[in-house]
This record gives structure tokens, C-alpha cells and sequence, in this order.
């Protein structure tokens, strides 16, 4: 009796298992047929690596203790130096971040932008766990390939 009652309640929330998958009309699989709004260039996937790239390794300075190639990193601007940056870092054990996948690059006045998303994790020295999600803002010149922090 509980299992046809159970088939029962299953049948009438749609529980269609394999079937409901593969109907035509079913979200995930329309998606699948729609290609992608723009499908990037060789340049822009190597842009897209590059600062990517240079984003790790920037977090990977830091989780090292070694501000100063992290800094080196960073378009520099009035009003921060490095003692402040790497002293903003010492309420800190342990940390860590993941990069995800960044934004196509975009031009704007010889300048050349990306944005990553990045998820940064750790331990602070009083051994509270800490974590972050936002987005990072990287830049070069057009006809370059430095890519920096942007502040």
C-alpha cells in the first residue's frame, strides 16, 4: 500500500524521471540547442589565460607571505603603499583564494579589461576560518601583455 501510494504522489509531482530529461520542451535540453552570443577568438582565450594567470599567481604570492612580488602585480595608485597593503595582511594564518573564469577582455581607450570572479578562503591568526566571494578588476595597455591588479 505505501509503495502504490508512493507511486502515486511521485506520478502526480511530474516524477517522469529519464522521460521528463529528454522532453523537448524541457529547459536544460533547449539550452543545449542555442549557441552561444559569442564564442571567443584565439587572442581573446589567450587574454583570458594570461590574466587568469597572473591573478594566481598574485594570490599565491600572498598566501606565501611575499607581498612584495604580489604588489609588483598591481597597477600601483596614489594613496596606498606597500607598507599599508602588506601590513593589511597580518591578521591573517593562512590564505588562500580560487580563481574562476574571467570575463571576455574588453577595450575601452587603449586599455584593455578583464574581471575574474575569485572566492578567497583561510584562517586568521586568532584561528577563525575567513572567506570571501567578489570580482577582481585586471588591466594592460592595448599592444601590451602586463596585465595588472587593478586598485
Amino acid at each position: 500500500m505505501r509503495a502504490s501510494a508512493l507511486f502515486l504522489l511521485l506520478a502526480g509531482c511530474g516524477g517522469g524521471g529519464a522521460q521528463e530529461a529528454s522532453s523537448p520542451g524541457n529547459n536544460v535540453a533547449a539550452a543545449r540547442e542555442v549557441p552561444p552570443a559569442h564564442i571567443p577568438s584565439a587572442a581573446e582565450l589567450a587574454d583570458m589565460r594570461a590574466a587568469s594567470a597572473t591573478l594566481r599567481l598574485y594570490y599565491d604570492h600572498i598566501g606565501r607571505g611575499d607581498y612584495r612580488a604580489a604588489w609588483a602585480l598591481r597597477e600601483q595608485r596614489p594613496g596606498l603603499a606597500f607598507e599599508t597593503f602588506a601590513a593589511s595582511f597580518a591578521g591573517y594564518a593562512d590564505y588562500h583564494a580560487d580563481v574562476g573564469t574571467p570575463s571576455y577582455p574588453s577595450e575601452s581607450d587603449g586599455i584593455v579589461w578583464i574581471d575574474a570572479p575569485v572566492q578567497t578562503w583561510g584562517r586568521q591568526r586568532s584561528g577563525a576560518p575567513f572567506g570571501s566571494v567578489g570580482r577582481v578588476l585586471l588591466k594592460r595597455q592595448a599592444g601590451t601583455r602586463d596585465w595588472k591588479i587593478a586598485p
